[in-house]
Parts: structure tokens; C-alpha cells; sequence
């Protein structure tokens, strides 16, 4: 009895490590420094060879960091600034191409962006509102951002429906 106790007590600074960090994604605790190579994005579409491009934070911040400051149907009264890489940028750099865009969150519910969205538009895909990374419990890791403010047509229901929020995967068609 006291053997197992021993070797419980060895074991408890891993168990309990192990569950604060649990509990702090389970919170939605913002990514740290050290997991900003973690992939949390991947695009897919008919150029594949293979398996699909992947994107890490610090890979998406390498593309160049954009910014939109403008306000949107789910931020209140505030005007957020977003920022991010142009999607059009992101597409590029997967090496892909195509006509739609089928866009996923992390719960699996996705919509479709024509491809043109991308390129007519300053699109972003942000990853950081305000200065903060996007929290993973409401909005991140990355969301589709069009800037509203600066065209009427943008603040439509259809380009707003097309701005979806904990994107974790694109497949080009």
C-alpha cells in the first residue's frame, strides 16, 4: 500500500499539470507562445497531391498580417479591429485555386464563399481581435472577416453569412 502511494505521489506533478491544462482549453485559455506552431488551419482543393497544406498561427501571421476595423452584426456598438492574413493570401500560399470556397468551423457547420469573394475583396482571415488572439471557446482560432463599412453591399445578409467564425478547414472546388 504504501509502494502504490509513493508511486501516486511521483506521479501527481504529471496528473496535475495534465488537468490545469485540460481545464485551460476547456476554458478557452488563449493559445500560448509555445503552440503557435500547432497547425489549426488546413486547405484542400483539385490541386492536391496529397494530403492538404497546413497552417500554424505563426505560419498565417508569416503571410502578412492585415488589418479591418469595422463593425459587425455580432460585436455590438464596439468597432473591433481584426487582423490577419488576406485569404486571397492564404489561398496562394496552399497552392490553390478553384471557383468556391467550402469554409468549415470546428463543429462541422460550413458555408460556401465564392472564390471571387477573395480576390475582389480585402478579405481577411483573422485571427486576432483588438490585439488578442481570437478566443477558441467563441470565435478563433481564425474567422472569415469581409470590411463591412467600407462598401454597403458588404453589409448584406449575404456577405455576412459568409463570415464564419472557428474555421479550422477550406476545400477548394
Amino acid at each position: 500500500m504504501l509502494q502504490t502511494m509513493a508511486r501516486l505521489l511521483t506521479l501527481f506533478p504529471q496528473l496535475a499539470s495534465g488537468l490545469v491544462l485540460t481545464c485551460l482549453l476547456c476554458l478557452g485559455a488563449p493559445l500560448s507562445p509555445a503552440w503557435a506552431d500547432q497547425p489549426i488551419l488546413s486547405v484542400a482543393g483539385p490541386l492536391d497531391q496529397g494530403e492538404p497544406a497546413t497552417f500554424s498561427l505563426a505560419d498565417l501571421k508569416a503571410l502578412g498580417m492585415q488589418t479591418i476595423t469595422t463593425t459587425t452584426p455580432w460585436t455590438g456598438d464596439e468597432t473591433p479591429t481584426f487582423t490577419g492574413p488576406l485569404l486571397r493570401d492564404v489561398l496562394a500560399a496552399a497552392k490553390e485555386a478553384g471557383r468556391r470556397l467550402t469554409v468549415t468551423a470546428k463543429d462541422g457547420y460550413s458555408v460556401q464563399i465564392p472564390f471571387m469573394d477573395a480576390a475582389d475583396w480585402n478579405v481577411i482571415l483573422a485571427i486576432e481581435m483588438d490585439g488578442a488572439p481570437l478566443d477558441p471557446t467563441t470565435y478563433g482560432p481564425a474567422w472569415v472577416i469581409y470590411p463591412y463599412d467600407t462598401n454597403p453591399i458588404l453589409i448584406t445578409d449575404l456577405y455576412q453569412e459568409r463570415s464564419i467564425w472557428k474555421v479550422v478547414r477550406i476545400d477548394m472546388e
